[in-house]
């Protein structure tokens, strides 16, 4: 049995030093190589005999296993029927044995080495955030400059089109705003196909059912409305354009 395994001990005293679960293991089970220790996942209300603060976890790591009766037992229940085994180190004291789920991987740094580069990582981690919020003001800055850019295009849509109606300022909009070309009136978002412009008028006008026919409700009527609306408008513009020509000649 020449591969890596990792045993998991729940409980161990803070008595016992890497040094000492290594001379342990060596006598019967195998070759440790390295001892991680970690607080106990205690729960309140299962009455352990210890306090926390006198016990710990234990992480095994064990590169060779020792041809014994003991290491093939052991091997066999953990690894294999992913089972405990109770190792017994003295007398009326034994660690229970359960297979390391998630082992961590060795390295070649020291603790040192370790934490500098964790002040490297938290370093980088808080520029970037910081980038990520710059960025996220920039998206809003940029969101409000789209807006009054199109406040703009809207009022030179105004001004330029009205001998063609308010049908064409509306679909010039809706298509820049919300890339549908409709032209019956300005859309509300991008749900809005304008297909619902009836119901939407009726919820608005506060209409009883019980007291209107529904039937009355007819749309070629109200886009005639519309239609006689926007000849108004445009009439309305029309004239006075006229009416600064005749002053100008």
């Amino acid at each position: 049995m020449s591969s890596q395994f990792s045993l998991y001990i729940p409980i161990i005293s803070t008595s016992y030093s890497e040094e000492d679960i290594k001379r342990i293991f060596a006598d019967g089970v195998g070759s440790v190589y390295r001892v991680d220790f970690a607080p106990v996942k205690y729960k309140p209300g299962k009455g352990l005999n210890s306090s926390p603060a006198t016990i710990r976890s234990a992480y095994v790591y064990i590169s060779v296993f020792n041809k014994t009766r003991l290491s093939e037992n052991i091997h066999r229940t953990v690894f294999e029927l992913q089972k405990g085994f109770r190792l017994t180190v003295a007398p009326g004291q034994y660690w229970v044995l359960l297979k390391n789920r998630n082992p961590i991987l060795s390295c070649d740094q020291n603790i040192h080495q370790l934490a500098e580069r964790l002040r490297t990582v938290e370093s980088l981690a808080s520029s970037q955030r910081n980038q990520i919020e710059t960025l996220n003001q920039m998206i809003i800055e940029q969101g409000k400059y789209c807006e009054r850019i199109l406040d703009v295009i809207v009022d030179i849509l105004h001004d330029m089109d009205y001998k063609h109606g308010m049908d064409v300022v509306n679909s010039k909009y809706n298509y820049i705003q919300f890339g549908k070309p409709y032209c019956k009136r300005r859309l509300l978002n991008h749900n809005d196909d304008g297909d619902t412009i009836n119901q939407a008028r009726r919820n608005d006008a506060e209409i009883d059912d019980d007291d209107y026919d529904n039937s009355t409700i007819d749309s070629e009527i109200l886009d005639k409305c519309s239609e006689y609306s926007s000849d108004i408008t445009f009439r309305s513009i029309g004239e006075d354009t006229l009416s600064e020509k005749r002053r100008r000649v």
